[in-house]
């Protein structure tokens, strides 16, 4: 039943759809557009700014085919292949000698980039308890701005530099291996001092390298799929993978690693807003090439895998 209801869907005009179930006898119908509903894929332009209700209606159906297979078909594949071929066994670890002059280095930088000094970041008042009891996702925000000291500390929260032991400076969430293989871009919204435009996260100065300038509201909202939290917040900020930095160690369990870690840094950035009265939400829905080619990564050495949105809660 679901899939000529989904080409449906695909077809009506988005205007139209909050009367498609009224009506409707087969009540799993009026269940699934619920749960769309629920989920954000219908009425993701319920707030977004646009005019041109022809785009709006192209732009729907291209979100909701790229979701059609992950609704209507069994959820089988390269995921599972590589969830079992990738299991350690005892007395199965693979393994091999590591060798140490190809060992990538754990920072990222452009040289050639003007750069913005980001103050030291200062720790807010309110306690761990206190955070994780207002922790929520939060998806409608106001205009008020970013101050360029909470961009700091959001920065610093999420993945900076924490202490300096054995020779390693190492960083407020875990890494595997401490290879910390994520990167941290920032399209700055609405953020003090710091111009609309893309930008990099140089953790080893905790400054801001400026990659590209503009305004790229409209441009990330389309490709998170049209989730128009990232077009309202103050700043999207787009974690990224360089796989080698992993997979020089562990191989191709190395993905599990990396996805481990971009959870820890997302968490600690949703902590670290609630703690300076802001909110947050993470954001996995996304066309990955649309963003790489926002932030300028190549999508094959170096790919999006995980953002979040942050800003004053409406």
């Amino acid at each position: 039943m679901w899939r000529p209801l989904l080409y449906h869907l695909m077809n009506v005009n988005v205007r139209e759809k909050p009367a498609l179930f009224q009506n409707s006898v087969d009540k799993s119908e009026s269940v699934f557009y619920q749960t769309l509903k629920k989920s954000w894929v219908l009425f993701q332009y319920k707030r977004y700014e646009t005019s041109d209700s022809e785009k709006v209606g192209i732009n729907f159906r291209r979100s909701f085919i790229s979701l059609l297979p992950y609704t209507t078909d069994t959820m089988t594949g390269v995921g599972d292949t590589y969830q079992k071929e990738t299991k350690y066994h005892r007395g199965k670890l693979g393994g091999g000698h590591l060798d140490w002059s190809t060992k990538p280095d754990v920072y990222k930088r452009y040289p050639d980039s003007p750069i913005i000094e980001l103050p030291q970041p200062q720790p807010p008042l309110m306690s761990l308890s206190e955070t994780l009891k207002k922790r929520k996702s939060i998806r409608r925000f106001s205009k008020t701005p970013l101050t360029h000291e909470q961009l700091s500390y959001l920065l610093w929260a999420a993945t900076g530099i924490q202490r300096k032991e054995y020779g390693m400076e190492l960083r407020t969430a875990p890494s595997a291996g401490a290879l910390f293989p994520l990167e941290t871009y920032v399209i700055a919204n609405n953020v003090e001092d710091v111009q609309r435009g893309v930008y990099h996260y140089s953790v080893e100065t905790h400054t801001l390298e400026e990659l590209n300038l503009g305004d790229f509201r409209r441009q990330i909202t389309e490709a998170a799929l049209n989730q128009d939290m990232c077009f309202e917040c103050a700043a999207v900020f787009v974690w990224t993978a360089i796989f080698y930095r992993s997979k020089w160690k562990y191989r191709e369990r190395a993905y599990r690693y990396i996805y481990l870690d971009a959870g820890h840094i997302g968490q600690n950035c949703a902590l670290a807003a609630v703690s300076l009265g802001l909110g947050s939400c993470q954001v996995g829905a996304f066309f990955d090439d649309d963003v790489n080619r926002i932030i300028g990564v190549d999508g094959t050495e170096e790919s999006t895998v995980y953002m979040t949105v942050v800003g004053y809660p409406l």
